[in-house]
């Protein structure tokens, strides 16, 4: 079996996200859809497991009220 590369030089780095992100692009761009907006990882996935320890939404709705008015 080959060795997974983790290097931001494979395309598939991140588990071939950037394709998956550059495809759901393309769509809303072709259907005249708004093209979502991607939060920071590690900042998401600290809010969810804020979220699963303690049940609070805060970091969670502050991450999405950031990534809906952030510039562009």
């Amino acid at each position: 079996m080959a060795a997974r590369r983790t290097d931001s030089n494979s395309p598939y780095w991140d588990g071939n996200g950037r394709l998956a992100r550059l495809v759901q692009a393309w769509l809303c761009w072709r259907f005249d859809q708004p093209v979502p907006i991607y939060t920071n990882r590690a900042r998401y996935l600290a809010a969810l497991s804020r979220y699963h320890h303690t049940r609070d939404l805060t970091l969670l709705l502050q991450l999405s009220q950031e990534s809906q008015t952030r510039p562009g």
